[in-house]
């Protein structure tokens, strides 16, 4: 892999994919570490070889994405692969710029029943629609009492009207 790297490094992916084909030829957690600074080379790779759902692979692709700003590609991969430590991800995300990369925080919050964070996180960037169904997802009285009552205290009428018709078994 170093002489490939080296040598030609733009048929790198080519030949990983190719010998992960074969069954036990290659350790994709240490192609990972040996790749560590240079991942976006093997992007193509990780991508193949993640229907295994390796931590190590699972992390270094998000990492990629949230490095492109592919919120895309990072919410289907959080949503099919589950091998990864979540609520660091989640954590990460959270402080991200854009608001679909945190977002996706809110969806692994909800993911781990950490209804309240997922919570707070939608009521802080406005997304009243995650709100309200991360409130009706958590099936807690409180959190809906909670939620209502932020929207009668920022006078919004339509989402209080919403919120009860979501969450009205509740």
């Amino acid at each position: 892999v170093t002489f490939y790297v080296e040598s030609h490094p733009l048929e790198l992916t080519d030949l990983l994919t190719h010998l992960s084909k074969k069954e036990g030829v290659l350790d994709h957690s240490r192609v990972v570490v040996l790749m560590k600074r240079r991942l976006p080379l093997i992007k193509a790779y990780l991508e193949h070889v993640q229907a295994a759902d390796m931590k190590s692979v699972n992390e270094a692709l998000n990492g990629i994405y949230i490095e492109e700003e592919d919120f895309d590609k990072l919410a289907t991969s959080v949503k099919t692969y589950t091998n990864f430590d979540q609520l660091e991800l989640a954590g990460t995300l959270q402080r991200h710029e854009l608001l679909e990369m945190r977002r996706v925080a809110g969806m692994l919050y909800n993911k781990n029943k950490r209804y309240q964070q997922a919570l707070d996180l939608a009521k802080k960037d406005k997304l009243y629609k995650d709100a309200m169904q991360t409130a009706a997802t958590s099936q807690d009285e409180a959190l809906v009492e909670e939620l209502l009552r932020f929207f009668v205290e920022v006078e919004a009428k339509e989402c209080f009207a919403a919120c009860l018709f979501t969450c009205y078994e509740f």
